[in-house]
């Protein structure tokens, strides 16, 4: 960095995750990217999201997420990670919602994919990268499908 200081990112945990839960990720990404909020809890539940009692994620949860997450993917301008409170939103509806998650399952491959995302948005914010993510998320969502 400018500033004398180094950065040193640690690949030493690397995973090979499930072929339904990257298709998964596609498909979630492909209905945002496409206005198409209502599939999203159907797609969950492929993923191995649902209620402990095999229903889907409520609509009202999969939708709060989808407009926050729509944020990075808007046509114009450009997203700048950074330029807004997207990480404490979207850790604002994880706290809103901690009940209902309770009465869920998650697969332990999308928790770590999860976490991943998170310490990479975090990283992006520091960065206050900007990019044509729209453009670069609709490529790997389509080649996936």
């Amino acid at each position: 960095l400018e500033d004398g200081r180094v950065i040193v990112y640690d690949f030493g945990c690397v995973k090979e995750v499930p072929e339904f839960i990257s298709h998964g990720y596609a498909a979630l990404m492909s209905a945002v990217l496409e206005g198409r909020p209502g599939e999203v809890p159907g797609i969950l539940q492929k993923m191995g999201i649902e209620t402990t009692a095999g229903g889907t994620m409520p609509v009202e949860i999969s939708d709060a997420y989808a407009q926050v997450l729509s944020r990075i993917v808007r046509e114009e301008p450009p997203y700048t990670f950074g330029e807004d409170d997207f990480f404490q939103e979207m850790m604002e509806l994880g706290r809103k919602y901690w009940s209902e998650a309770a009465n869920m399952t998650f697969p332990s491959d999308l928790v770590f994919v999860n976490r991943s995302f998170g310490g990479h948005v975090g990283n992006l914010g520091r960065l206050r990268a900007t990019g044509p993510w729209r453009e670069m998320i609709a490529g790997y969502a389509c080649s996936a499908s």
